[in-house]
């Protein structure tokens, strides 16, 4: 399902190039593909045949003949040069690809295509893994593929699609899941914030109630401006939980100030049990809520999960109706 959202992007017939180009490098995963058609990889003409290597003694080619005898290219120093280098892709791809038997098949340039191919997918995974560690996720397992559109709850499969493309984050557009508790807005912010690693872009996850209290805190210990600076930092920021407690004076100013310095830089994802047209008496202060809610509101995509808790729904009965029975009439 990953894979194949990139199809309206870059059309099938570019995804089916790169796939194989991912296959031919052992590198079959999203990251991966989305790399190579970034890269353009995907598109590359097919190489011109071998040319053959000249035969001199000063000069080094897959085989060097002197006297009759072949010699082996001395591949070690090459490769310890490419891992010194920190490219740990093609030297992998190097490896892989001179164990083959039809490696002297090969032209240079297909030998330089495909191990270019091995360390852009490598490194993509790495900046992926990278992004997801400092997002901090609730659920670093939550992706777009797993999310469940069976259970009625007013999921649309079409638009969440649209969404996992991310076309609003790189307008710095915003996108608000509302629901009552355990309709899963939680696991789905999480989900589009592992999407929006895998786009290359930075992701942070915060609770809002802890949120405030750190911003309290660093209020006092000096913090404060570097708190802020990597809240409004972060290409795509996640505020699960909000509204759950009330709003003093503080955490008023707090969440202005978050808001003021994102909006139209950044995208902000926010999750409530509270619906949105409620959020102007939550905030209280008239004037405080207007501003707030003009940065978040009017440019930002809305989900709205519908139906019972997904928790009471999976989780096992405690007693059968035999037992509750026997309990109530003994």
């Amino acid at each position: 399902m990953g894979i194949l959202s990139l199809a309206p992007r870059y059309g099938p017939e570019r995804l089916d190039a790169a796939c194989e180009r991912a296959l031919l490098i052992n590198a079959i995963a999203y990251s991966s593909v989305t790399a190579i058609l970034k890269a353009g990889l995907d598109r590359a003409s097919p190489a011109e045949p071998a040319k053959p290597t000249p035969q001199h003694a000063n000069i080094r080619g897959s085989t060097i003949t002197s006297e009759g005898k072949e010699e082996r290219m001395l591949t070690n120093p090459t490769l310890d040069q490419m891992q010194s280098l920190g490219l740990t892709g093609m030297a992998a791809a190097w490896r892989e690809l001179a164990e083959r038997n039809n490696a002297n098949e090969l032209s240079r340039d297909e030998w330089l295509g495909l191990m270019l191919d091995r360390e852009v997918a490598i490194r993509a995974d790495k900046r992926v893994r990278n992004r997801l560690a400092s997002a901090r996720l609730r659920f670093p397992e939550a992706c777009i593929e797993d999310i469940d559109f069976a259970t009625p709850r007013g999921l649309d499969w079409r638009s969440t699609m649209a969404l996992a493309q991310g076309e609003w984050l790189k307008a710095h557009e915003n996108l608000i899941v509302t629901g009552q508790t355990g309709t899963g807005k939680s696991w789905l912010a999480c989900a589009f914030g592992r999407q929006a690693a895998r786009l290359d872009h930075s992701v942070l996850y915060v609770r809002v109630p802890r949120l405030f209290e750190d911003l309290a805190l660093a209020r006092l210990d000096g913090r404060f401006p570097r708190l802020i600076d990597k809240l409004t930092r972060a290409q795509l920021l996640i505020l699960d939980d909000f509204g759950t407690h009330s709003l003093t004076d503080q955490r008023r100013f707090h969440l202005f100030e978050i808001v003021e310095e994102r909006y139209r830089r950044k995208s902000t994802l926010i999750t409530a049990q509270v619906p949105v047209a409620r959020w102007h008496d939550l905030i209280a202060d008239p004037t405080i809520a207007d501003a707030i809610l003009d940065r978040i509101v009017h440019n930002a995509h809305r989900i709205v999960l519908q139906g019972d808790s997904m928790r009471k729904q999976k989780a096992a009965p405690l007693l059968t109706d035999t037992e509750n029975g026997e309990i109530n009439h003994p």
